[in-house]
């Protein structure tokens, strides 16, 4: 019963390291660069209805260039000066850079993902006479 205890004690202390580890980089404000695709929704504010642009991250880096695992996946509301912007972008793949705290980000650049370029298909051989 003792061993028991004392494993599910060192289990909780191994939950609580690890989801502090993860929740780190979205707790405290960290520049990175986020892809993934805008949404717009409406949401009231102070008896007014506004359009606030989100976007729901599918891969984040560090400043570093480290890939920010714990936000894949997440939505995080877009503000600051870029905001009105990626209202414009509503349903785009974009790349948005600035500073993430909490689940806001403070956009400070965004440019909208280019559909990759079909490639150039060679034209079928004459046939031979």
């Amino acid at each position: 019963m003792k061993t028991a205890c004392a494993t599910v004690v060192v289990m909780f202390s191994l939950l609580l390291v690890a989801n502090a580890a993860f929740g780190a980089e979205i707790a405290k404000e960290t520049k990175a660069t986020v892809m993934g695709k805008l949404e717009v929704k409406t949401e009231k504010l102070a008896n007014k209805e506004v359009k606030v642009a989100y976007i729901a991250v599918s891969e984040a880096k560090g400043a570093d260039g480290k890939i920010m695992s714990n936000l894949s996946g997440k939505t995080l509301k877009v503000v600051g000066a870029k905001a009105m912007e990626a209202e414009k972008l509503a349903g785009k793949e974009v790349t948005l850079t600035g500073m993430i705290k909490g689940n806001t980000i403070q956009a400070t650049s965004l440019m909208e993902k280019k559909a990759a370029a079909p490639s150039p298909t060679s034209a079928p051989a004459p046939a031979p006479k």
